[in-house]
C-alpha cells in the first residue's frame, strides 16, 4: 500500500467583512498531503479583500494549522498569505514536525502586529473527531474507591508539563491518563469529552487533588455545566502565546484553542467541587 495520502479540508468563510464582492462567489480550497516524513499544504481562495487593502489597517492574511500533539497545543503559521487585486490568492508549502493527523483545524486569519487575529476562513480537517454518543448501559463499572485507584497510578514519575507555570492557577503536578474507563462516578458527566479526546488529567496540589477534562473554551464543551463545578479553564502550554488575551477570544478562535476544564476533588465526599 502506498505511503502517500491526500486529504481535502472542507472550509467556509467566517467573516463577512473580508469579502471583496458582497454578492460574489466564495470559494476556498485546502489540501493536505503526506508521504513518509514529508508534509505539504495547498491553499487557495477567491473573493477576498486584497492584501494591499488589509495593509492599510496594519493587517495581513496568515494560514494556520492547529491541533494537539503529545499533550500540547500546536500551531503552524505559514506566514503572510498574499491576495491580489482580483481577490485571489494561493500557495503551496512543505513543512515538517508532528504527523499530519495531529492537526484538526485550518484557519485563514487576519493578523495585526500586536498579536490579535480574526478568523476569515475556517475548516476542520478529516482528523477532527466529533463526540460519540455512548449508551448509559455501556458505562464502565468502577472500583469501590476509584479516586484512590487513580491517585495510586499518579505516584512517582510520569508527570507532564501540561500548562505554563504562569497560567496554572492550581500550581499542581499533573499526570495524563488515557481512556475513560477509570473515571469515578462523580465524573461520569465528563465521559463524553474524555472519550472524544481520549484522555483526562489528574493533578496533585499542596493540599488538594484536581481533575482536568480536555475541551475547548466553549460552553458546549464545559463538562457538567449544569453543576457549576468546572469553572476554571486553562489553555495547554503554548496556547497562551498564540491567543494572548482569552477575554478577547472570538467564537472562531475559541473553537480552535485547546485546553482543560479543571475541577477540585473533595477529599471527604469524592465529589468534584468549584475551585
Amino acid at each position: 500500500m502506498s505511503e502517500y495520502r491526500k486529504y481535502a479540508v472542507q472550509v467556509e468563510y467566517a467573516a463577512e467583512g473580508y469579502r471583496l464582492w458582497k454578492h460574489g462567489m466564495d470559494r476556498a480550497v485546502c489540501v493536505l498531503e503526506t508521504y513518509r516524513e514529508k508534509r505539504s499544504v495547498y491553499f487557495a481562495a477567491v473573493n477576498l479583500l486584497p492584501s494591499t487593502v488589509l495593509a492599510q489597517e496594519e493587517k495581513e492574511y496568515h494560514l494556520v494549522l492547529l491541533g494537539a500533539w503529545d499533550g500540547q497545543v500546536i500551531h503552524r503559521d505559514f506566514g503572510a498569505f498574499s491576495v491580489n487585486q482580483s481577490g485571489e490568492g494561493s500557495f503551496f508549502k512543505k513543512f515538517d514536525g508532528p504527523e499530519l493527523a495531529a492537526y484538526t483545524h485550518c484557519l485563514l486569519v487576519a493578523a495585526k502586529p500586536d498579536g490579535t487575529v480574526e478568523t476569515v476562513i475556517s475548516g476542520k480537517t478529516p482528523f477532527f473527531r466529533e463526540a460519540e454518543e455512548v449508551p448509559e448501559t455501556e458505562a464502565p463499572c468502577h472500583a469501590e474507591d476509584p479516586w484512590q485507584k487513580l491517585f495510586d497510578q499518579c505516584a512517582g514519575e510520569g508527570q507532564r508539563d501540561i500548562f505554563s507555570a504562569d497560567v496554572d492557577e492550581t500550581k499542581a503536578v499533573w499526570w495524563r491518563l488515557d481512556g475513560a474507563d477509570g473515571l469515578p462516578e462523580a465524573a461520569a458527566g465528563c465521559g463524553e469529552m474524555v472519550r472524544r479526546y481520549g484522555h483526562f488529567l489528574i493533578g496533585k496540589g499542596c493540599q488538594s487533588w484536581f481533575i482536568g477534562v480536555p475541551g475547548r473554551f466553549l460552553l458546549a464543551e464545559q463538562p457538567q455545566a449544569e453543576t457549576g463545578c468546572f469553572q476554571l479553564w486553562q489553555p495547554i502550554r503554548g496556547g497562551e502565546a498564540f491567543f494572548r488575551n482569552l477575554a478577547e477570544l472570538s467564537g472562531e478562535e475559541a473553537e480552535s484553542l485547546f485546553g482543560y476544564w479543571i475541577g477540585e476533588i473533595d477529599g471527604k465526599t469524592g465529589e468534584i467541587c468549584l475551585i
